[in-house]
């Protein structure tokens, strides 16, 4: 765990200084090609990592999916939200600047945090109340995570709104 610890603040890193030194409107104009990139990374790490189980505990029940099924529904999803944002992008239409901010902001900011929270967990059974405050806390994350994905129809929907009403204030 700590090299995957090191790699992970030397990406941070690295992210930090991409974008001090490019400018945020690439990736708000264009937010499809990080959703192509995270649906071909969310692909890979299901091939590798295929064999491992998730379970989910649900007040008496285990839910347990293998990882690769859950990454091909996460690259499907993801590859259906980048294919709408392509879409958009291809016709000229314009969606919120703020909605996608968000959403991105929401959608991968979420995921590192609670990727990172991921790794505070203590293995000594007496840390029972430092754990179930850390689940609590990534549970809360996590909603949050799944209501921002309700932003994507509100942006489409005010995208398809917002230059059909400029298109006709154009023609008149």
């Amino acid at each position: 765990m700590p090299l995957f610890r090191v790699a992970l603040f030397s990406t941070i890193l690295k992210a930090n200084r991409v974008i001090q030194m490019k400018n945020w409107n690439v990736p708000l104009s264009k937010p499809h090609i990080l959703f192509f990139g995270t649906t071909a990374l969310v692909l890979l790490i299901g091939l590798f990592y295929g064999e491992t189980e998730v379970d989910l505990n649900i007040h008496d029940t285990y839910f347990i999916i293998a990882l690769n099924q859950l990454a091909l529904l996460t690259a499907l999803y993801f590859g259906i939200i980048g294919l709408a944002f392509w879409l958009f992008h291809k016709s000229k239409r314009q969606l919120s600047r703020w909605l996608t901010f968000m959403h991105l902001g929401f959608t991968y900011g979420g995921s590192l945090v609670i990727l990172i929270l991921s790794q505070f967990y203590r293995e000594d059974v007496l840390e029972y109340n430092f754990n179930n405050t850390l689940t609590m806390i990534i549970m809360v994350l996590l909603l949050f995570i799944i209501i921002a994905q309700l932003m994507v129809p509100i942006n489409l929907g005010y995208g398809l709104i917002r230059n059909n009403n400029s298109r006709i204030s154009k023609v008149k």
